[in-house]
């Protein structure tokens, strides 16, 4: 969801990078929840965008302002995320992003954290400029505010607060929410992403409240100085029966907010999480040959070329399939391998006993031979 974005290695020292398994009870939630946004959630056009602004948010936070080259609107629901395509050292490297930007714009903008020797988000702090080009997939993802949702209480550390950002700028513009909320942790005030736009909009709007912790306090910059702890949270919100809550940062912390919120009795269906994707690694070498795939569903036969997955090679013929983050962090491609042998880059989403089952994620795996796949 991720977001997509970076850990906080010094607000949270323990974390890692989180890994792509989930249990199958995570990952059907997962599904489920797509199914009711699928129809307007990822488009299957790889379309060129074209860099219009750079922002240095913090010393290692910006952001990339872009319009589409087409000229045709990017539709999205606040909270989405786009799979963004960099083409480095003569390579294409894949990352997903958060839309940090309201839907309400012509101009939209991804923040990147920047990682301690990350191979794409070092280019993009070092090497994009005003006028380069990239590509996009998407929108995707369901980290999205329901209609019902009258109040809403965001919980987010680091770059986390991407697809946040873009749902409290709707939410205060756009729709009568009665009460939002959020709560931001970082390392200290200069870290912390959109500070200064977030506490501009908690003075113009009444119903918006915003709470910065941190864990170091700069000299003349106020804060909640100390990490967030269950006592700290109880303080800062006072009902836990009615509002929808929103929990985006590095893994451990999602989890940690995540079980607090489940021992205050928050139902699950009002708990909603965005997850960071790690880029995949691959374990063995692509194919070198062409290779014939067949979709015994829709009765369609491609032929996928060298370098290119079972999804690319599949929508590039117009063969219907469901896809979002393609990068194996979401399972909504999953697929069922029938026939032949395809490899899969790795680490991704799917369980043992579904790998063992024959089912792959379509945007990781590669046809070695003659494949037929159940989709």
């Amino acid at each position: 969801m991720p977001l997509i974005a970076t850990l906080l290695e010094r607000l949270f020292p323990a974390d890692k990078q989180p890994t792509q398994t989930r249990d199958s009870q995570s990952i059907a939630a997962n599904k489920a929840q797509w199914a009711k946004v699928a129809k307007i959630s990822h488009s299957p056009v790889r379309r060129r965008v074209t860099i219009t602004k750079i922002i240095d948010e913090t010393p290692t936070a910006r952001s990339i302002v872009f319009t589409m080259d087409d000229a045709a609107p990017l539709t999205f629901c606040a909270g989405q995320f786009i799979t963004c395509c960099f083409n480095i050292d003569g390579h294409e490297h894949r990352r997903a992003f958060s839309l940090s930007s309201a839907p309400d714009t012509q101009q939209y903008q991804i923040t990147v954290k920047r990682i301690n020797k990350g191979k794409v988000s070092s280019f993009i702090h070092q090497q994009l400029v005003v006028g380069d080009v990239f590509f996009i997939w998407g929108p995707s993802g369901d980290f999205i505010v329901p209609e019902q949702a009258e109040q809403c209480v965001f919980i987010t550390a680091g770059s986390g607060i991407t697809p946040v950002k873009s749902q409290i700028d709707d939410l205060t513009r756009h729709h009568n929410c009665r009460d939002l909320t959020l709560i931001h942790c970082s390392h200290d005030a200069r870290q912390a992403i959109f500070h200064k736009p977030l506490s501009a909009l908690n003075k113009q709007y009444p119903s918006f409240k915003y709470h910065l912790v941190t864990s170091h306090t700069l000299s003349g910059q106020p804060s909640r100085k100390g990490r967030l702890s269950p006592e700290r949270l109880t303080k800062l919100v006072t009902d836990f029966s009615t509002p929808h809550f929103f929990v985006c940062g590095p893994a451990s912390f999602n989890q940690w907010v995540n079980n607090f919120l489940v021992a205050k009795g928050v139902a699950n269906q009002k708990i909603h999480t965005e997850h960071f994707i790690g880029a995949p690694r691959k374990h063995a070498p692509h194919p070198t040959t062409p290779q014939q795939i067949r979709f015994s569903k829709s009765g369609q036969t491609v032929i996928a070329q060298p370098g290119q997955s079972i999804l690319e090679a599949g929508l590039a013929a117009g063969v219907p399939l469901a896809y979002s983050c393609q990068m194996g962090g979401c399972g909504h491609c999953r697929i069922k391998v029938t026939e032949g042998h395809v490899i899969s880059d790795q680490p991704n989403c799917l369980s043992d006993d579904e790998t063992a089952q024959g089912y792959r994620l379509a945007c990781l795996s590669y046809p070695c031979t003659a494949t037929q796949i159940e989709a």
